[in-house]
């Protein structure tokens, strides 16, 4: 008998963190026979395999599998490929999730018309330091963090899920090809967008995506993404993510990437940015603004040129 949901957690050098995801996940609400907990651990080299031993020791539910190719997007398919329930949920491994976040997803699925092909929830900070002054609001999106309302709707852009907390219709997401292997983390690359991107595909394709606030999880915010440097980082890879989504293959896309990269560059909005960027009375508008235009020279740069090779170094 196939459970009714796969929770699949893909890591990447993180045992120090896995463990209290994992407990958070091997103990929801659920009956254990109606779900599974998938282990996909990419590439670590720390202890992560045993860390995951120790949970499936006495648990049949749990399951150790090694993806070996570097990549947060690999990771997440090869979790799709291998699990067995109708449904596939995805916590990030420096997550925790309420008691009943799976049951919540499962209610959604089943409850919502028209049924959506993905449903996602609310992601709470979980602070490992006092929240910056500087820090704006936006900016917490780049955490991973939304909170977007009390009551579940159809999402649209530019409101969006977060992959800490998303589940999907299995056989639709294969369907579509599953997730988007140029996008995603690999290593310490914070490039992103994986489950935006399929996200766009599921639309496309006639199927919804709907926010559930009764899935709930919370997500670290650890000290390094507290300091201004990680977030123009995170900003320059949402260019790039942003430049690999909208740029079009083959050298006879060239014109038209050109057009597309100049039709941004030459925006009045980006002189809007500037001007606040550099006068805005609040720290936190101004560094916002920082954050933006980084990440429209970046969005140019990759429509140019394709972005930044990735390596498993």
């Amino acid at each position: 008998m196939h459970p009714r949901i796969s929770a699949v957690i893909c890591t990447h050098n993180r045992a120090d963190l896995l463990a209290e995801a994992l407990e958070s996940v091997c103990c929801q609400s659920l009956p254990k026979d109606d779900y599974e907990v998938i282990v996909v651990d990419n590439a670590s080299t720390d202890d992560t395999e045993a860390v995951t031993r120790r949970f499936c020791d006495g648990r049949a539910h749990v399951t150790y599998v090694m993806e070996p190719t570097l990549g947060h997007s690999v990771a997440r398919n090869r979790g799709l490929r291998e699990a067995r329930g109708r449904y596939v949920a995805y916590l990030d491994d420096d997550a925790v999730a309420q008691l009943e976040w799976l049951e919540q997803l499962l209610a959604a699925f089943a409850e919502v018309v028209p049924e959506p092909g993905c449903v996602g929830g609310k992601t709470l900070p979980n602070w490992q330091a006092p929240r910056p002054f500087w820090l704006h609001d936006i900016l917490m999106l780049s955490l991973s963090v939304i909170d977007w309302s009390e009551e579940g709707f159809f999402v649209e852009p530019p409101k969006f899920l977060v992959g800490a907390n998303i589940a999907y219709d299995r056989e639709l997401a294969l369907e579509l090809g599953g997730f988007d292997e140029n996008l995603g983390r690999v290593g310490e690359a914070l490039r992103s967008g994986d489950e935006c991107e399929l996200n766009l595909r599921i639309r496309a394709a006639g199927r919804s995506v709907y926010y559930t606030p009764q899935a709930v999880v919370s997500h670290l915010v650890s000290r390094t993404r507290l300091t201004k440097a990680w977030h123009m980082d995170r900003a320059k890879w949402q260019g790039v993510t942003d430049g690999i989504i909208r740029r079009e293959p083959g050298r006879q896309a060239a014109v038209s990437n050109l057009g597309a990269a100049m039709s941004v560059l030459f925006e009045f909005q980006n002189l809007k940015f500037l001007g606040r960027a550099l006068i805005s009375p609040r720290p936190q508008d101004r560094f916002l603004f920082q954050t933006l235009l980084w990440a429209r020279f970046y969005y140019v740069r990759t429509l140019l040129t394709g972005g930044p090779r990735l390596t498993q170094n």
